[in-house]
Parts: structure tokens; C-alpha cells; sequence
């Protein structure tokens, strides 16, 4: 049989371990099969969205019918049009998948007809003839308007539509005889794979050969030098690590000067530069233990490797592939993604060599398992074969039994349940919404606590534990959802997903199932946001309802609505559906007292049923850096950084955001007065920067973008004062109570102080917009009186603003609104025996 496997060629051209898999199975199926492999590879750029969409395009007109399968891995390659074509999954574009920025929209609303137009195009059918009308469509579209439109934004909303509408098409159980991922990782993703496929995992082993075991010298860690394989948190690692033993890093990237500075100072850490097929083989073989704790990896060929070698493997929990390959305390040790913990393992392996053997061992005969054969197998198979065809979907009852086999593996015996309704997903944690889904209802630990959330990526039943007693179910929108959600933000000039959210919930009858489900057991129903009060409603539950009001929506999307033609009339609607929910909930939380009062007095509420519970933060994950160490890491970052004008002497002032109008406006604020203080560098992190990125900014104002978890704490404990110069929103800053935990002094406007007890000036420095600049030069020119206020609001945070403390309130208040029988069961509960 004649195969080709197909692929793209990066632009500019690198070797990554996607290539390593392609050119693996090529010489797999030539040397170990009777077939005939072709590697076929189309240059791919994507710098730009125009790129991206003439990459997918010109493997969809890609004619292969002279071979007899197709084999592809990765967009946009598996555009490939072919009767016998099976997908071999690494992974999507997934910078607009589950890295997609955090705060950008998901929705793309633009103001043009011809735009807006393509956009609903863009949820219609998925045959031959859409897709060549996407591709023309948006040809003329970057001829009438430019590729520099705003609507272009790569990554951005528009972006984020068409990718995943290629995809979509291209991964249809009709275009693919078989489904296949390289790690339970990738088959896992939300949205990566259709709804109900049947994905068969098989790990591809290493294209490296002549493994061998030496010495057990030095620790190893190996790869593309770039963020996410946070090489980082393994030179941070090695600061806190007292052994003797080196540690050599091999490969090269973007991140290599970086780490090179940040680690120069201590002469146990080696850089090797990229390394040859030989040269990996010898520095796996001479070292003691492989170090390898990237962010949720796909696989991550360097495990398999090590294991090889015989070598113990060091990763994070959150690494993703890795833990799957890696038994903690047999192959190798699985800790938290923080430089201690990383240095406590090595310092534990640099202690007892022989732990290191018996692992090694352990690890060989994991690796050994791990085949190209078993690959073939899954991958080539024979056409005719039934057990290498694509089998149907699971009926809705299989499903419906899966969703009822997984409710019951989660819940705890005697304790009561909470059913939250929301309109988003809370992973990833990026938005503030997210944070405060995750963070306080999490807390609630005397409760069962099942999210049912929607999105545009989830499938049905597709369930995540963040703790026993805590899950979410994600429900994909159907296609009629999202025509629906398009279309009426299409005919208000303005993104109205939410406002239409139980209307549009209704067209997915999965979440309806979901959503019963979860409902028979409940003893109460939670809604995040008002939004979908009326679906609720209609489900006809009898169980109490809680509100948990984030905003003020009824004034928030005053200032969201402000440019469409139709403000008034969404005004009105948002205001019917906020005074619903205030309506019929037995108790609402609200964020600051300012909510509760505006909330109150505009919707006539009894006050006794309002409850303030303001946004908090997890305070023991969160490192108090004060005073000399404050200082001492600003002037390393400064100087790692070499950026263009500042000096070790500059003082960093920082502001986080999302892409939110009242931080696109303090933003503003501060890129207008940073001139009037050129030794203070202002940092710009969230992706409120891409209101800018088009935009002159002053020499000393640096637009981040959005960051890692890990980077912006790194940012924060070493910048030199915080930023929040709000005039507008509502609920309690997230951002405020951030900076308070971490030490950072602050400099706010009232406003922006909303919700937080710091009005006396105890905790930070309030100031009002137009003497922000003399705030700003107070808290640097009085560093002793900052570390005071910085202290005492650290000690507010710890004593008020915890999510397990906040949690225990909001349970406590609860009791009182649940049936008598099952608040006096949770009274019991709670009560210490």
C-alpha cells in the first residue's frame, strides 16, 4: 500500500518533535512493513491570519488520490482531502484552542456588514461548497479591507472562528476513517476532537536509536528553549538545589540568552546548545536523572527518551503527557511546578544513586512497551479491517449512562449539592470570573459542587475533577447555538452572548440533559452571572436559588452597550434579566458593599437577602516578597530583560487587566501620564494591551500582553508599586487583592479600591485621577512607610480576603436559605465532633 504522510513545513524552518514523529513513522513503515511511505510536506507560515487561511487552503486543494491512505497530525495538514485518511493527533493551532488569551473575546462581532456576514458564514453547513465560499469570502475581504484590519487580529475573535470551522471540517467523522492522539493528554482536550469520535491513543516512541546507560553524573534536561517548556522554573530550581552535581541543558530557542543571564552566576549550570542524535544519546546516558516540567505537554518525546536511557524523570503535576508516562515513586517523581519542589527531588536523587537505578530500571521497561508497531497498527491497519474503522458515535443513552456513572463516582457520601449554572467555563483560570467560579466555589467544602458550563470547545458529558466534591461538566454549543448567539449579536452591532445565553441554551438540548441531571440531586442552584436565570426558571426546579452577582450588570453594560444604535433597548433587557434573578433568589451575594447598595435600591431588594462575599485569592500560593529581596529581584529582571533605556535604578510600576473597558480606560491613564515620570518603567500585563498594540506607547511603557500564571507573580514580586487608576466597574478587584497578598504597595483610585476595607489609607495609598502621578512618587520616595502598608494588607488578605475563609461565610449564610432537613444535615456537617 502506497501512504503518505502529510505535514506542514514550519516557517521559518526548525526541527521540533512533530518533525521527529513524522520522519519516525515514515522509516517505521518502510523498514518494519510491506508498504511504501512518503513524507509530504507543504511550507506552512503562520505569522498572520492571512497566512494561516492560505496554509489550510492549499492542503485542502493538495490532490494525493495517487496514494492509498493518508496520514496526517497536525492543522493544517489534515485539510487533506481523501477516501482513506486517518488523523494522527498532536495537537490543533492551540493559541486559539485552550491557550487562547485570556480576556480575549470569543465571539467575533464586527461592525462591518460584509464582515459580519462572513462570520455567520461561517456557522453554516461544513460540505465542499461552504468551504470554498469561506476561502473566496475572505480573499475579498482582505482586498476590500486590508490584512492590517482590526478583524484580522492574529490571535483574535475572527481568528479563533475560522481555524476552528477548518478544523471542525476537516475532523468530521465523514472526512476521517480513523481517530487517533498521541497522548490520553491531546484526547482529552476540550473541543480538539468532534463530539462522540472514538479516539484511540497510542504513544509514538523516539526516532533516536542506541539507547544506553553510563554513570549517573549530572541532571539533564533537554529541548526547545521557549516559555512554555518553563526551563526556567529548572535554573530557579537549581538556586535552591546544595548538591555538587551540574546541570547540563541542551537545545536552543527563544529563550536562551534568558536563561544563559539567569543562571551565569553559578557555575554548576552547562549549556550544551543544540545537541546531534549522538550527543543526546551520550548526555542521556552520563546524567543522573532527566528534569522535564513544561506546561501541559502534549507527550513530550524527552520522557520516553530518558526512560530509555534508564534515567528517573522529574516532572510537574501540571505537565500534562509526561505524567502520564512518569509513576510517581517508580519511574521517576511527580511534584508541584515550583522551583522548591523541583530542587527537594533533585536534592532526594542526588542523595541515593541507587534509588536512581531501581527507578531507571523501572523506567527502561515502561519505555519498552512504547513502539512504532503498536503505532502502525493503529494508524495503517487494513481498509476492510472493522477494527480499524471509525466506529458511529454513542447513542444519547450511552452518554446519558456515562454522565450518570460519572455523577456517581464524584459525589461524597452525606453531603449536600450545589448545582452551578454558568455561562463559561472556569479552566482555564485567566478572566476574574473564572477566578472567583473556581476559587470560591471551590472553597465551599461542605459541598458537593457541580459546574455546568458552556462553551464552544467542550463535548457532551466531558468532566473535570478539581477535587472530590467539586466538578464541572462542559457542554459543547451545538452549531444551531452558535448561528443563534451570531446572529443576534450580528443585529446589535454588539457581542450579546450572554444577555441571549437561555434562549441560546435551549438549542443545545445536551446542556438541557446535562443540566436535569445534575438537578435531581440538588439541594440548591447557584447561578454565575444572571444569565441564565431563565432557563433555569423554565426547568421548573424547586430547590432554593442562589445569585452570586459578580457585577452590577444593569451599570456594567451601560458602558459595554454605550456604541450600539440599540443601547437603550439591551439596557432593558439586561435589566429584566438582573431583576429576575434578584427577584426569585432566596440569597444573593454580591462583590463590595457598593454592589450590594446599587443592587438593592435599583431593584427594590430587601437587604437581609443580600450577602458580601468580595473576590479573594488562594493566599498560601501566593509568596510575600517585601523590602531588599523586592528590590534585589527588580534589579536581576531589569537586567535579564536589557530593556532598551532603563537601568538598574528604575523603579517598576506594574497593572494587571483584562481586555475589559474599564481597564482599557486605565490603561489609557497610565500611557497619558507616563511621560511626566521617565525613571519609573510601566509594565501593561493582560490582555488589555491589544487595545495598544497598534498605538504609539511612551519609551518607558512595555505592553506584555498576557502571561503565564508563573510569569505575572514573577512580575509582581519584583515590580516596585502596583497600579489600579480605575473611573469605572463594579464587584471587588481582583487585581487589588493580588497585589496586597504578594506585598506590593498600591496606588489606587477610590474606585478601585471598591469592596476592599483600605479606605484609611492603613493598607495602600488612595488617590484621585488627576494627582495619581504625586501617589506614584510618595510610595517610591517612602519605601519604609510602603513595606509597612504592604505588611498590614498582606495581614487584611490573610485575615479577610482567603478564599477558604470567604468560602466558610458564604456556607455558613447558605444553611440559612436551604430546606430545614438539609440545612440541619450541613449544620452537622460543618460542626466539629
Amino acid at each position: 500500500m502506497k501512504i503518505a504522510i502529510v505535514a506542514p513545513s514550519p516557517v521559518p524552518f526548525f526541527v521540533g518533535g512533530a518533525e521527529r514523529v513524522w520522519t519516525g513513522l515514515a522509516r517505521a513503515i518502510e523498514n518494519q512493513t510491506a508498504h511504501d511511505a512518503e513524507l509530504v510536506k507543504l511550507p506552512s507560515p503562520e505569522r498572520n491570519l492571512p497566512e494561516v487561511v492560505a496554509s489550510y487552503e492549499q492542503f485542502w486543494h493538495l490532490d494525493l488520490d495517487h496514494f492509498e491512505l493518508v496520514i496526517s497530525g497536525k492543522y493544517p495538514a489534515w485539510m487533506v482531502r481523501h477516501p482513506n485518511h486517518v488523523v494522527y493527533m498532536l495537537h490543533p493551532l492551540r493559541g486559539l484552542y485552550d491557550t487562547y488569551p485570556a480576556g480575549f473575546p470569543e465571539d467575533a462581532t464586527p461592525r462591518e456588514p460584509d464582515i459580519l456576514q462572513f462570520v455567520a458564514l461561517l456557522a453554516s453547513p461544513t460540505d465542499g461548497a461552504a468551504v470554498e465560499e469561506v476561502f473566496s469570502r475572505f480573499r475579498e475581504l482582505l482586498t476590500r479591507h486590508g490584512p492590517e484590519h482590526p478583524a484580522f487580529a492574529f490571535p483574535g475573535p475572527l481568528a479563533r472562528r475560522i481555524v476552528r470551522y477548518l478544523d471542525g471540517v476537516a475532523l468530521q467523522p465523514g472526512h476521517v476513517r480513523t481517530h487517533a492522539a498521541i497522548s490520553k493528554t491531546v484526547a482529552g482536550r476540550s473541543g480538539y476532537f468532534p463530539p462522540g469520535v472514538d479516539v484511540k491513543v497510542v504513544y509514538p516512541p523516539s526516532d533516536l536509536e542506541g539507547y544506553r546507560c553510563d554513570e549517573f553524573d549530572y541532571f539533564f534536561t533537554a529541548g526547545r528553549l521557549d516559555h512554555p517548556k518553563r526551563v526556567h522554573l529548572v535554573i530557579e530550581a537549581m538556586r535552591l538545589f546544595r548538591g555538587p552535581q551540574r546541570l547540563i541543558v541542551a537545545g536552543a530557542g527563544p529563550e536562551e540568552t534568558r536563561l544563559r543571564t539567569a543562571s551565569q552566576d553559578d557555575a554548576r549550570v552547562e549549556f550544551a546548545g543544540r545537541a546531534s542524535s549522538d550527543q543526546l544519546i551520550d548526555l542521556y546516558a552520563g546524567s543522573r536523572a532527566v528534569l522535564f516540567v513544561p506546561k501541559d505537554e502534549d507527550l513530550g518525546l524527552i520522557t520516553i527518551e530518558a526512560m530509555s536511557s534508564s534515567k528517573p524523570v522529574v516532572t510537574t503535576d501540571d505537565s500534562g503527557g509526561p505524567t502520564e508516562l512518569v509513576e510517581h515513586e517508580v519511574t521517576g517523581l511527580i511534584v508541584k511546578p515550583e522551583p522548591a519542589s523541583i530542587a527537594a527531588a533533585m536534592e532526594r536523587l542526588a542523595h541515593d544513586v541507587e534509588l536512581c537505578r531501581v527507578m531507571g530500571a523501572a523506567g527502561r521497561a515502561r519505555a519498552a512497551s512504547i513502539s512504532w508497531a503498536s503505532v502502525i497498527e493503529v494508524l495503517v491497519g487494513s481498509p476492510g479491517d472493522p477494527a480499524s474503522s471509525q466506529q458511529p458515535p454513542p447513542p444519547r443513552e450511552v452518554a446519558l449512562r456515562r454522565l450518570a456513572a460519572s455523577e456517581r463516582a464524584w459525589r461524597r457520601p452525606n453531603h449536600p449539592k450545589l448545582v452551578v449554572a454558568s455561562t463559561f467555563p472556569a479552566y482555564p483560570r485567566m478572566g476574574g470570573g473564572q477566578l472567583r467560579v473556581f476559587g470560591l466555589y471551590g472553597a465551599l467544602e461542605s459541598f458537593d459542587v457541580e459546574i455546568i458550563s458552556m462553551d464552544s470547545t467542550g463535548s457532551l458529558g466531558r468532566l473535570v475533577t478539581y477535587r472530590q466534591g467539586f466538578v464541572e461538566r462542559s457542554i459543547a454549543k451545538s452549531e444551531e447555538q452558535m448561528r443563534f448567539e451570531a446572529a443576534e449579536s450580528a443585529g446589535a452591532g454588539v457581542l450579546v452572548s450572554d444577555l441571549v445565553a437561555s434562549d441560546a441554551a435551549t438549542r443545545t438540548p445536551q446542556y438541557r440533559e446535562a443540566m436535569v441531571a445534575a438537578l435531581r440531586e440538588a439541594d440548591a442552584v447557584l447561578l454565575a452571572h444572571p444569565y441564565m436565570h431563565g432557563f433555569v426558571d423554565q426547568l421548573g426546579t424547586s430547590v432554593p436559588l442562589i445569585y452570586d452577582a459578580h457585577n452590577a450588570e444593569f451599570q456594567l453594560k451601560a458602558g459595554v452597550f454605550a456604541g450600539s444604535d440599540q443601547a437603550e433597548t439591551l439596557l432593558e433587557r439586561t435589566e429584566e434579566i438582573e431583576g429576575a434573578a434578584m427577584r426569585d433568589a432566596a440569597l444573593v451575594t454580591v462583590c463590595s458593599h457598593a454592589d450590594a447598595d446599587a443592587l438593592s435600591s435599583h431593584y427594590h431588594t430587601d437587604a437581609e437577602r443580600m450577602l458580601v462575599i468580595p473576590n479573594g485569592v488562594d493566599v498560601a500560593r501566593i509568596e510575600f516578597v517585601s523590602g531588599e529581596d523586592r528590590a534585589s529581584q527588580r534589579k536581576k529582571w531589569v537586567q535579564l530583560m536589557g530593556t532598551a533605556g532603563a537601568t538598574a535604578r528604575h523603579e517598576v510600576a506594574i497593572f494587571l487587566g483584562s481586555w475589559h473597558p474599564p481597564n482599557v480606560d486605565a490603561a489609557q491613564r497610565i500611557i497619558d501620564f507616563a511621560p511626566r515620570l521617565p525613571d519609573v518603567l510601566f509594565l501593561l500585563v493582560g490582555s488589555h494591551c491589544e487595545a495598544f498594540r497598534r498605538k504609539p506607547v511612551p519609551a518607558n511603557v512595555r505592553l506584555m500582553g498576557s502571561v503565564s500564571e508563573d510569569t505575572k507573580r514573577g512580575l509582581i514580586s519584583m515590580a516596585s508599586v502596583g497600579l489600579n487608576p480605575m473611573l469605572t466597574g463594579s464587584g471587588t478587584n481582583l487585581k487589588l487583592v493580588e497585589y496586597f497578598a504578594a506585598g506590593l504597595p498600591v496606588v489606587s483610585t477610590p474606585i478601585g479600591a471598591r469592596g476592599i476595607a483600605a479606605e484609611d489609607f492603613v493598607h495602600l495609598r488612595i488617590q484621585s485621577i488627576e494627582h495619581f502621578v504625586q501617589g506614584i512618587r510618595e510610595v517610591i520616595a517612602n519605601p519604609e512607610e510602603a513595606v509597612e502598608q504592604a505588611r498590614a494588607a498582606r495581614s487584611l488578605v490573610e485575615a479577610e480576603y482567603d478564599w477558604d475563609a470567604l468560602g466558610a461565610v458564604m456556607e455558613q449564610r447558605i444553611l440559612t436559605v436551604l430546606p430545614a432537613n438539609r440545612g440541619d444535615r450541613l449544620q452537622e456537617l460543618a460542626e466539629p465532633a
